[in-house]
């Protein structure tokens, strides 16, 4: 099962933007993320792996939107001593950036020379280095770090928690969407497909959120595409604020938007699952997207959305919900009624990636609308319902 996104606590230290984050994020949760996997090719020199690795980091890190292959040249993955490698049939110049590094999202495609790619004329999706802000990083081996040099994280890490960081207030928000043009602009999101392949898989994003809007922004502008659709529901509870600054987020796009319906979510009971309930009722009336990912405000996104529809694309329709009998909680039905439909209940997980015909059957088969019934007296009913 691949991890796309990883949760992570809202913390001050971590507020703004910068290539150091993402890549200790990458780099601390890549290890556990990949378990299906390539064979071994000749390894590459280690002057042009660092070459690509410093380069990469310094332009793209931030976009999160780099072209790492074509599907028919991806084979398989796997991992060796912590270290990923991936096969390509058709590279021309014959060498693998990635091999011997623990991040592949960072690295870009090498069919043909990087320069080609972030400086593409294609005037169907525009130049690439339009989307480059300036993201200079000092005093930080960043080779070291995508390569895992524990001694590098560590100094970084401390260096981290020694650093002062503003949060940004709901206020500035509100300010800044009075002009949505320049407000996009300069907050650097991506506003075209990038590619014909991601243009013709778009995808459905449910995010429930409650507070940090800066973090909330944060995760929208590293996952948005304008041929995404992205639902947000904000809960009832939520400081007047921070639904207003969200509110202006939202109305700068035409495929973001906060939910219908406002649920005041209490951790625990049913409450947890209907927000994304109401969440695939509002998107099912928008454009057709392929697959459907529930999100909280407080995860980050670990793949870039290329790389993402093309683990979407392997899957052929299939589901990803994670699901176990051996540790099926059954207390928390405990003292119910039997299920309906001869049902057997398991623990599941909260979230889930899931195709549009599943989508289809949670809203409006009977026997999905007899268990989400069910569901509601039942303790963590998010974490029982999908997996049915």
């Amino acid at each position: 099962m691949y991890t796309v996104f990883c949760r992570r606590r809202y913390n001050k230290r971590l507020i703004v933007t910068s290539t150091i984050c993402f890549v200790l994020l990458t780099v601390y949760s890549y290890y556990h993320t990949i378990d299906s996997g390539i064979s071994n090719i000749s390894k590459i020199r280690k002057t042009e792996r660092r070459h690509n690795a410093e380069r990469t980091v310094h332009n793209e890190a931030h976009l999160q939107s780099i072209n790492i292959g074509h599907t028919s040249s991806l084979n398989r993955l796997k991992t060796t001593n912590k270290t990923l490698i991936i096969s390509h049939e058709d590279i021309e110049t014959n060498k693998a950036p990635w091999e011997g590094v623990d991040c592949p999202g960072f690295y870009p495609y090498q069919t043909t020379k990087s320069s080609d790619i972030l400086m593409s004329e294609n005037k169907e999706f525009p130049n690439w280095m339009q989307f480059q802000q300036n993201r200079e990083v000092e005093g930080v081996n960043c080779n070291f770090l995508i390569n895992g040099n524990t001694t590098e994280q560590k100094r970084i890490l401390s260096a981290m928690r020694h650093t002062h960081f503003d949060v940004v207030p709901p206020s500035f928000y509100l300010n800044r969407t009075t002009d949505c043009q320049q407000y996009i602009s300069e907050t650097g999101f991506i506003t075209s497909s990038l590619t014909e392949e991601e243009e013709n898989f778009p995808i459905a994003y449910s995010i429930v959120v409650y507070k940090h809007i800066e973090q909330v922004e944060r995760l929208l502008r590293s996952i948005y595409r304008p041929q995404n659709v992205y639902c947000i529901h904000c809960d009832k509870k939520a400081d007047d604020t921070f639904k207003q600054a969200l509110r202006g987020i939202t109305s700068c796009f035409d495929n973001v938007f906060m939910s219908t319906r406002s649920i005041s979510v209490t951790w625990g009971d049913t409450s947890c699952l209907t927000p994304d309930m109401e969440c695939m009722k509002d998107l099912w009336r928008h454009k057709k997207w392929k697959y459907f990912i529930n999100l909280t405000g407080q995860e980050f996104p670990l793949r870039t959305n290329l790389e993402l529809v093309r683990i979407l694309k392997t899957y052929n329709g299939a589901n990803n919900i994670e699901g176990t009998v051996k540790r099926a909680l059954t207390g928390r039905w405990n003292g119910l009624p039997p299920p309906p439909h001869s049902i057997r209940p398991i623990h599941g997980s909260v979230h889930i990636v899931a195709n549009r015909r599943f989508v289809e059957y949670i809203l409006f088969n009977k026997v999905a609308s007899d268990l989400f019934n069910w569901t509601k007296n039942a303790q963590h009913a998010s974490e029982i319902f999908s997996i049915h």
